[in-house]
């Protein structure tokens, strides 16, 4: 079992990491689901941090947030023209890789618990995930694969739900 940071910002483990676990069997457990509440609509580009968030002192969360606001506020719109929350939305991303065996989701309320355990009732479709991912401008590089040109694997899924980036 490996804990890796994954989400729809952080997407640097579907270049070779994911491909390998999925070929081998192994178990990922993805961390960082929610990007430390970012996608939980609880930061938002242009309003006030939320008082006694880590938001307030976290500079990662601030520079995700001006580098993704906007990005931020399309995926919410997203997830509540479902119906659903964007924790729900988040997680089911997440989710819908081969290769994450389960989310790993750090909560600190009963109603964050809550939202979190009805995220597993949902799952994403495959155009609903390409939407998602479209979202944002979060580049995946093949150049790892490249490096193992008798590689006997094509990965399908993973390549038909990845824009992946040539260069």
């Amino acid at each position: 079992n490996n804990q890796i940071a994954y989400n729809i910002i952080e997407r640097g483990v579907e270049v070779e990491i994911f491909p390998q676990a999925v070929a081998e069997n192994i178990a990922i457990t993805a961390y960082r689901s929610l990007v430390q509440g970012l996608l939980t609509g609880k930061y938002r580009w242009g309003k006030p941090l939320p008082e006694n968030t880590r938001g307030q002192t976290s500079p990662q969360i601030i520079t995700w947030l001006s580098q993704f606001g906007e990005s931020v506020d399309r995926f919410v719109a997203f997830a509540e023209a479902r119906g659903i929350t964007p924790t729900t939305l988040a997680v089911a991303w997440v989710r819908h890789s081969q290769a994450v065996t389960a989310p790993i989701i750090g909560v600190s309320s009963l109603p964050q618990l809550e939202d979190a355990l009805d995220s597993f009732d949902y799952n994403l479709s495959d155009k609903d995930y390409e939407q998602v991912t479209y979202l944002f401008d979060t580049e995946v590089k093949e150049e790892g694969l490249q490096r193992f040109p008798g590689l006997k694997y094509n990965f399908p899924r993973l390549r038909r739900n990845l824009h992946l980036v040539q260069g």
